[in-house]
């Protein structure tokens, strides 16, 4: 896929994402379905150059589904979460509303650590998982594989302050594993491509 080509999708997702106002449920719901559509495109064209095998399926895909399981159970943890900082955030919006009120200082600090704690936990499980798939990926595929994989993403797109080429091998891996292998649509894809392929 050409960088072209890439940042379009980027830039219409970004485009999508971000909503000037409210559409129908059923015109968004098809919105979204072209989204996701291109983004599945998009994924197809990240993962078949790299030309796994049904073998190779086999070891990653259970990484991938360890990985799916403790989001979900960290997904539950937030929620719990967030509905005991339900109970704070209602008072205080009744008092904005109706008396001008501003939120206190310790509800605001309380939702920015709840956030924090959150965005903490989630970067340590997609580190964790992203280094599990990096030595099975090693450990299991080829030279040529491995470097389809690394240069078949271009992580210049998000990274505009640094230079494809000052970038390893190493870390360009690291940003497919994390942008190709670990979009929620790739599982999906890779299921079905080493079922195809067996």
């Amino acid at each position: 896929m050409t960088l072209r080509i890439s940042l379009i999708i980027a830039l219409v997702c970004g485009l999508f994402a971000y909503s000037f106002g409210q559409l129908p449920a059923a015109e968004k719901a098809a919105s979204d379905r072209v989204l996701a559509k291109i983004r599945k495109i998009e994924l197809y064209n990240q993962i078949l150059p790299v030309l796994m095998t049904p073998a190779q399926l086999k070891v990653i895909l259970p990484i991938i589904e360890k990985h799916r399981a403790e989001a979900v159970k960290l997904e539950k943890l937030e929620h719990d979460e967030l509905k005991k900082l339900e109970t704070s955030l209602d008072p205080a919006i009744k008092a904005a509303e109706e008396k001008g009120e501003l939120p206190s200082e310790v509800l605001m600090k309380r939702g920015v650590s709840l956030f924090h704690g959150f965005l903490i936990l989630r970067k340590a499980l997609v580190d964790d998982s992203v280094d599990q798939l990096m030595k099975a990926m090693k450990a299991n595929l080829n030279e040529g594989q491995i470097k389809a994989a690394a240069n078949a993403f271009n992580p210049a797109i998000f990274l505009t302050t640094m230079k494809l080429e000052e970038l390893t091998d190493d870390k360009k891996l690291d940003y497919w594993i994390r942008i190709v292998l670990m979009d929620n649509a790739a599982y999906d894809i890779l299921l079905e491509l080493s079922r195809k392929r067996s």
